[in-house]
């Protein structure tokens, strides 16, 4: 088997919204940004209560990529942050 070492990723994100997850993976993916999106297959998975607690998703880049993902991410995460 090959071992080479996983692809080390970093968390920069928590998008608002599953709709707000759809757009930045598309930004992702415009950029070739390798991304993985943690936690949001449990929310379309299971409707109803249960969801609210999963619904969190989280954004992680290769570690790489992290530098141009965060300025790509600049305007979401500056209109995100609460005072």
């Amino acid at each position: 088997g090959s071992r080479k070492p996983a692809m080390e990723m970093t968390p920069i994100y928590t998008p608002q919204s599953p709709s707000e997850a759809t757009v930045i993976a598309a930004l992702m993916d415009a950029h070739n940004i390798r991304y993985v999106m943690q936690g949001q297959a449990f929310g379309s998975m299971y409707p109803g209560p249960l969801s609210v607690s999963l619904n969190e998703s989280i954004l992680l880049v290769a570690h790489e990529d992290a530098e141009l993902a965060r300025e790509l991410l600049e305007p979401f995460i500056r209109d995100g942050v609460k005072p």
